[in-house]
This record gives structure tokens, C-alpha cells and sequence, in this order.
């Protein structure tokens, strides 16, 4: 019965999420401010696949797809028994919106904002930021009703959620999820070393006139793209908990924890959501490479994002693996 709620629950946040940002459609089409796309959007010139598209007819798909959403919404969350067949196609609409809002809409910008809100830097937050971090919310909402109703009508434990049919690939994820975390631990630190070199002028695949000319125009870039660095290499850090003792029970140095039981959710969720804003950064630096945006020369700028696909695809990996590991046998039903 719990299963069943949270179920339901899910696919109400899909319907709230597409309800509201229909309604926002609509008051943008009926000649509303704040269009945070096209031209009202100045930061996604050479970013967003949007950059071009025209109030009046971003506003009216939006508006469009904010109706289709609530419709599909009530089809995830009502109590119809469709066939095999018939439920691919909600399926198909709510992983087509999640996947849009997540892989096509979002872009680099909620990975770096979050990054500089992690420095204290909060003058890059404006509406179309917000937009993403609204489009990523609804991303992820749709994802989670979608994989909720994919459950719908299967024979599922209330307690745990676990399925009688469990596929062997998920009890082996504890296995193969300590190398996920080593991949997953690795690529950051390619593009740490690389900030770390420029703030102290080494030309680490790029040029020396490119070092100087950055500091010449944006004084304290380099000391900056350090600090973003070694944000990158604390999150590394933090990734090997997930097959670490210390990632399981408090270590001794945490006042008044120590010795104590880490909740599964204080690591399982901010390494889940941060897998997927990695995977998003990186299919739009792969995206812009595809398209000849970077120019020829000074490849450290864009070449250790291009593997951040990997990097966020193996830090999920690893984050499932833990979860899968923490989760124990059910008393309910028995299932490890």
C-alpha cells in the first residue's frame, strides 16, 4: 500500500510540474514578460539549442505540451488496467518529457551555478538560471513517474518495492559498482589537474598566450577555475565513500557522529541528482564539439568535459550499487 502511494504521489508531481509550467506558457503567449528563451535569454546564444526560437512560438508549445502533460499525468496515476501494449504509450510520452526537459532543455549552466553557489558566487543566478533548475525539476519528476508506472500492476512488496522477478545484472551491481566508482572517482580529476595547472601558468593543453591573455581580460580567472577545480576533486573525494567504510558509518573526526550509522539518503540522493547534471554538462559539451563551436587549438578547455557522459552515467552506477548494498534483505519478503 506504501508503494502504491508513493506511486500515485510521483505521478502527481508531473501533473502539478506540467499544470504550472503550462500555465506559465500560456501567460507568456497571452503577451507576458519573463520568456526565458530566444532573445530573453542572452546567456544561451552559443549554448541552448533554443537561442533562436520566437517568444509567441515557444510560448505556444509550451503551452501545448503543459495540457498533453496533465492528460498523460492522470493516464500514470488512475486506476486503468491497460494492456501490455497500450501502456508503452504513456511510457513513451512521460520518458519523451523527461529526456526533452533533462537532455535538451537544460544545459551546462545548472552544474556551473551549483558550482558557484558552492564558492559563494551568486551573481551569474538569474531567470533563465532559475529555468533550468525548473526544467531540471520537472525532468526529473517525469523520469520518476515514468519509472513509478513502468511498477504499475507488477506484484510488489510494500515495504521495500522489490519486484518477484528480480533480474541478475541487480544482484550484481554491488560487484561491478566499486569499478563504477573508480571511473567515476578518475574523470573529475582530469579536469581538476587542468585548472590546477593554469593558476599556476602552465599551459596544460593549451597555449601560454591563452593563459595570459585570460588573466590580461578577467583578472583571478585561473585562481577561480582552481577553486572550481578543486570543488571537482572534493566531489572525487566524497565519490569513494560509496565503497568506503567511512561511507557507511561516521568516521572518528565527525564531533558527535562518529561511530554512528550514515543514512543511505545523505549520499544516495545528492550523488543521484549530481550524476544526472554531470550527464546533462556533458552531452551539451559533446553536442557543441559535434558541431565545430570549439575552435582548433587549446583543447583542455572543452576535451575533459566531452567524457562527463561517462563520468555522471558511472557515478550513477556506483550510487545504484550503493544503495543496493545498503538496502539489506527485506523482512517483508525476504528478498536481498
Amino acid at each position: 500500500m506504501r508503494k502504491t502511494v508513493k506511486r500515485v504521489l510521483s505521478g502527481y508531481g508531473a501533473l502539478l510540474w506540467s499544470f504550472l509550467y503550462g500555465a506559465l506558457g500560456l501567460f507568456w503567449l497571452m503577451g507576458g514578460t519573463g520568456f526565458p528563451y530566444g532573445k530573453g535569454d542572452p546567456q544561451g546564444d552559443d549554448i541552448s539549442m533554443f537561442a533562436t526560437v520566437r517568444s509567441e512560438d515557444g510560448a505556444l508549445v509550451i503551452a501545448v505540451a503543459g495540457l498533453i502533460g496533465v492528460l498523460i499525468s492522470l493516464i500514470l496515476i488512475g486506476p486503468w488496467r491497460w494492456s501490455r501494449a497500450l501502456r508503452i504509450i504513456p511510457l513513451l510520452f512521460a520518458w519523451s518529457f523527461a529526456i526533452l526537459l533533462l537532455c535538451v532543455v537544460c544545459d551546462y549552466r545548472v552544474l556551473a551555478l551549483i558550482a558557484y553557489a558552492l564558492l559563494f558566487k551568486f551573481e551569474f543566478f538569474d531567470w533563465p538560471a532559475i529555468n533550468q533548475f525548473i526544467c531540471l525539476a520537472g525532468g526529473i519528476l517525469w523520469g520518476t513517474a515514468a519509472i513509478s508506472y513502468m511498477k504499475k500492476g507488477q506484484e510488489v512488496c510494500d515495504k521495500c518495492g522489490r519486484t518477484k522477478r528480480i533480474s541478475k545484472w541487480l544482484k550484481l551491481a554491488a560487484k561491478w559498482g566499486k569499478w563504477a566508482t573508480y571511473t567515476a572517482v578518475s574523470l573529475p580529476l582530469i579536469y581538476s589537474l587542468t585548472r590546477w595547472a593554469w593558476a599556476f601558468g602552465i599551459p596544460l593543453g593549451v597555449s601560454k598566450p591563452f593563459l595570459i591573455d585570460g588573466e590580461r581580460d578577467a583578472p583571478g580567472i585561473w585562481l577561480f577555475g582552481a577553486a572550481l577545480g578543486t570543488v571537482g576533486a572534493m566531489g572525487a573525494v566524497l565519490t569513494l565513500g560509496l565503497i568506503s567504510r567511512w561511507g557507511e558509518i561516521f568516521p572518528r573526526w565527525i564531533p558527535f557522529l562518529h561511530g554512528k550509522r550514515v543514512p543511505p539518503g545523505l549520499a544516495i540522493i545528492p550523488a543521484a541528482f549530481i550524476s544526472v547534471v554531470i550527464v546533462i554538462t556533458g552531452l551539451m559539451y559533446n553536442r557543441l564539439w559535434i558541431k565545430g563551436a570549439f575552435p582548433e587549438g587549446n583543447i583542455a578547455t572543452y576535451a575533459p568535459e566531452l567524457t562527463w557522459p561517462i563520468w555522471g552515467l558511472a557515478l550513477g552506477a556506483a550510487t545504484f550499487a550503493y544503495y543496493l548494498r545498503r538496502r539489506g534483505r527485506c523482512r517483508a519478503c525476504g528478498k536481498a
